[in-house]
């Protein structure tokens, strides 16, 4: 492949790869929702280091060239837990996947059948991986940022002031209650996009058990659809990681939002 077809394919990936358009949006999104334009500036910044982070990629530049990664040597942010990776929980499901895709590389580099695909393909997920604890880094970030208790007792505030407003007043305590409500439920809705981050975290750690289990059983039996039944097992934990992103981009948590008293 001629290097300008690389490049340009590796940039394509880097701007429309989900992983990487999602997590900004939604953070853009609930700036949107609130009225808080820093945030959605927010959004743009984390996109474009996570746009950046794809296109710094070795691992990337090669698939772009169509070749695999190098065997045994995952990507240089592999190596350790990202410092982006700051809350607690983010890093431990992060790096409690990390040690499992470490054990996959341990027994794909001993399967007594070659493997490359599946190599390729764990790589993959294990990229996929990385963007999603970024994206709920992000979540996380925003999280910090307020005060849910503030915003109850400013709303609470505002309603009690609007039941005894004048028609000069209301309007404006109208808008400041509906803006409140909104904030309220937008952390709601970032609370239930966490929970559904770390189920779906631990399904995930337990599916890579289950990949790194099929190579094992290669030790001591030998299929023809070896190599398949392994990428069946990498196609369903991508495609978990993929449903857990849609989450992430969509505006429900997965999570009743509390319903807000008038």
């Amino acid at each position: 492949m001629r290097r300008d077809e690389a490049i340009g394919r590796l940039l394509s990936r880097a701007l429309t790869r989900p992983t990487n358009l999602l997590p900004g949006a939604a953070v853009a999104a609930a700036g949107i929702a609130v009225g808080f334009w820093p945030l959605v500036l927010a959004g743009v910044v984390v996109y474009g280091v996570l746009a950046a982070t794809t296109l710094l990629s070795k691992d990337e530049a090669r698939r772009a060239l169509g070749r695999p990664p190098r065997a045994g040597v995952p990507a240089a942010r592999e190596d350790r837990t990202p410092a982006e990776l700051r809350d607690p929980g983010v890093r431990q499901r992060y790096e409690e996947a990390h040690a499992e895709y470490g054990r996959i590389q341990a027994a794909l580099a001993t399967s007594p059948v070659p493997l490359p695909e599946v190599e390729v393909e764990t790589a993959g997920l294990m990229d996929d991986v990385g963007g999603l604890c970024r994206r709920a880094q992000a979540v996380c970030d925003y999280l910090e940022s307020v005060d849910e208790g503030a915003l109850a007792a400013d709303r609470e505030r505002a309603a009690r002031e609007l039941r005894t407003a004048g028609p000069d007043v209301a309007p404006a305590l109208t808008e400041t209650v509906g803006a409140l409500d909104q904030q309220i439920a937008t952390v709601q809705d970032m609370y239930g996009k966490l929970r559904a981050f770390d189920a779906r975290m631990r399904q995930l750690i337990s599916a890579l058990g289950a990949i790194r289990g099929e190579i094992a059983r290669l030790q001591v039996e030998s299929h023809p659809d070896d190599s398949a039944r392994v990428l069946e097992h990498v196609g369903s934990a991508r495609e978990m990681v993929s449903g857990l992103t849609r989450t992430f981009g969509s505006g429900d948590g997965g999570e009743g939002r509390r319903a807000q008293a008038g």
